[in-house]
């Protein structure tokens, strides 16, 4: 009976370190597998440089000449955060919200507003988690 005690208590205790390592700053699934490139911290300027510039605002895509919104750099936070998303009844970025926010539903890909973005695949889970949570931290232009 004492070593299912003891037992029970070191899967407590493991349980309790993996949560505390999972810290707010960086969203991840928190294992080893996850590659070092796809964690990204829940902050605007992190989601900028790792995300909207490198995958989204490229040539053809939503770069200041294509399609709206304008995800460049220097235009995408005005162009995002608290505006609608015409004809949809959403906000491309709801502070606070991200579960009512388009580009939340866009990259989670429900079929919904229509197919998954970017049309190169599906982001992993942990940078889409990431951009929800700064969204949901009130989506600051940090």
């Amino acid at each position: 009976m004492k070593i299912i005690k003891i037992f029970v208590l070191a899967i407590f205790l493991s349980i309790s370190v993996t949560f505390y390592a999972c810290n707010d700053s960086i969203v991840t699934e928190c294992k080893d597998s996850t590659p070092t490139d796809n964690r990204m911290k829940a902050t605007f300027s992190e989601i900028q440089s790792k995300l909207f510039t490198p995958t989204c605002a490229t040539s053809g895509c939503h770069d200041a000449n294509n399609i709206v919104p304008n995800l460049t750099a220097g235009s995408s936070y005005d162009a995002i955060v608290n505006k609608e998303a015409e004809g949809l009844g959403l906000k491309y970025i709801e502070p606070g919200n991200s579960e009512n926010s388009y580009l939340i539903k866009r990259l989670k890909g429900d079929g919904t507003y229509g197919s998954t973005m970017p049309p190169t695949g599906k982001l992993p889970i942990s940078v889409i988690d990431s951009v929800a949570k700064w969204i949901d931290n009130g989506a600051l232009n940090n």
